[in-house]
């Protein structure tokens, strides 16, 4: 629920703010700097009053998101162009380091000469290309480390990066300088996701990153395990027209695929051995009947006092991962809490709700919410929500998550 109240909060209206506050005079979309100062301060007073800050992950994260937002402020005031205004727009977002948040294009707004790869709104975002290399964080140590985890089969391109080599440089760039410069353009919430998500973007040619972080090619120095170090100038394809190796997906050797679903495969040791490996892809629309599957499988085939390792390295979150959690394990569990920043946009929030509801399309990003029909979500939001709003509170009271499993009521315990 903040997730969706924080995208609310910048995105819709931080960014059309952008597009519409400028347009209204008659002087480019980029506005002048006076426009783009009281841009900039809108955001920064929306978004205390709106955003609901963890105070746990910034104090783990070492950082505060008001200061990172502030000291950009020159950023954008100076951003005389539309294309560098959406940049300064995506550093000051991004500077929240939360990947819930997004920015979009929209329809009469600003214009950049390459869009690809970005978000628009209630429109199609067009896929980058990609290079014939596929780029994997190195998670041993704390450094930014990258190397190439798999490669494109293809006899146009014979001479490429063997997997495993050590990536140095990144178009030119030392490939610490390219992680910090491009931390800024990439939206996320842990440092793990961020070299993750920066690593598949290494390799692609999106406008996520400013045109001085890109290049017509993709150029690579990368180093082997012998030390020996190659340069490498890699052109971007269509990435369907590309086909891998395979040597970046999963891989349990002597354990075989017995049940396959689009929530997850599940994999069993030939030699019988007593446990099995679980490949979760994600909490998909069909994530409550898989898993009502994979506990009857694994009842018919006497699996349930197996060992259980979960591989989720392929994984999003979602709403109903404590359903998952009851039904894979036995043993009682709390879920997390959370409540709801009131702000002036509870309101809208709960209308949006309202019509959902309705409509019987209480999801997330297309997958239900909820296990009931989102009748305990409502209600809270109609009487608690609402009561704290009238009695000019800053918070909801706690309540389990998204009241997805249990009532408001409920201490949580599954």
């Amino acid at each position: 629920m903040n997730k969706l109240q924080r995208l609310i909060g910048f995105s819709l209206f931080g960014l059309t703010l952008a597009v519409t506050g400028c347009s209204e005079v008659a002087s480019p979309k980029a506005g002048t700097p006076e426009l783009r100062a009281e841009l900039f301060d809108t955001i920064i007073a929306r978004t205390q009053r709106r955003e609901a800050f963890s105070p746990i992950k910034n104090e783990r994260l070492g950082f505060d998101p008001i200061q990172e937002m502030e000291a950009l402020r020159d950023v954008v005031v100076s951003a005389s162009t539309e294309q560098e205004l959406y940049y300064a727009l995506a550093r000051l977002s991004h500077a929240r380091r939360d990947r819930h948040l997004d920015l979009y294009l929209v329809a009469g707004g600003l214009e950049l000469p390459d869009s690809v790869g970005l978000d628009v709104l209630d429109g199609e975002s067009n896929e980058p290309a990609q290079a014939p290399v596929r780029i994997f964080p190195d998670y041993s140590d704390d450094a930014a480390g990258y190397f190439i985890g798999d490669r494109a089969i293809d006899p146009r391109w014979p001479e490429l990066p063997a997997i495993g080599d050590q990536v140095l440089t990144v178009n030119g760039m030392p490939v610490d300088a390219w992680h910090d410069s491009a931390t800024a353009f990439m939206r996320h919430s842990t440092s793990i996701a961020l070299s993750w998500k920066l690593a598949e973007a290494m390799a692609l040619s999106t406008a996520a990153f400013p045109s001085y972080l890109r290049a017509e090619e993709l150029t690579l120095v990368t180093q082997s395990s012998s030390g020996t170090e190659s340069a490498y100038s890699l052109p971007f394809r269509d990435p369907s027209d590309l086909s891998w190796t395979g040597s970046g997906d999963p891989n349990y050797p002597g354990l075989v695929l017995e049940l396959s679903t689009p929530t997850y495969d599940l994999l069993v040791p030939e030699d019988g051995r007593r446990f099995v490996v679980l490949i979760w892809r994600g909490f998909r629309e069909t994530m409550v009947p898989d898993v009502d599957d994979l506990v009857e499988f694994a009842e018919s085939r006497g699996l349930l006092d197996h060992a259980l390792v979960m591989d989720v390295t392929r994984s999003r979150g979602g709403s109903l991962g404590a359903y998952a959690m009851q039904r894979l394990q036995p043993l009682p569990f709390k879920t997390t809490f959370g409540n709801l920043r009131i702000s002036d946009v509870t309101e809208p929030f709960i209308e949006d709700k309202r019509l959902d509801f309705a409509a019987r399309n209480i999801n997330d990003g297309g997958v239900s919410e909820t296990i009931d029909d989102g009748n305990r979500l409502m209600s809270w939001l109609e009487d608690d929500v609402l009561s704290a709003l009238s009695r000019g509170e800053p918070y909801s009271s706690n309540v389990p998550f998204k009241l997805a499993h249990a009532p408001k009521e409920s201490d949580g315990i599954l």
